[in-house]
């Protein structure tokens, strides 16, 4: 392999990631909605993506990460319920 073609792909590498991922490495991309009202997703490849009328990824066809490109799964915000966080505090006590 030619210095130029090394080049290019350790180039592309530091952007993106490894061209060819190692298989201990996740197989998905989970998308983490910011808050309840919020339009606004957190992606475990570290970025984040505004669904403009505040559905699910997936409802809009998303199949894949826009950013790394690995399967795309969305996980919706969900409140904690006050029961588990009064148990939180007991625990603490």
């Amino acid at each position: 392999m030619s210095d130029v073609v090394k080049q290019m792909i350790a180039g592309y590498e530091a952007i993106r990631g490894p061209m060819n991922p190692r298989p201990e490495e996740k197989k998905v991309c989970e998308w983490v909605q910011e808050d309840w009202e919020c339009d606004c997703w957190n992606t475990t490849c570290g970025h984040a993506f505004c669904v403009n009328d505040g559905d699910n990824p997936e409802e809009h066809g998303m199949k894949f990460c826009c950013f790394c490109g690995l399967p795309l799964v969305a996980t919706p915000y969900k409140e904690e319920d006050e029961d588990d966080e009064e148990e939180t505090s007991d625990q603490g006590a």
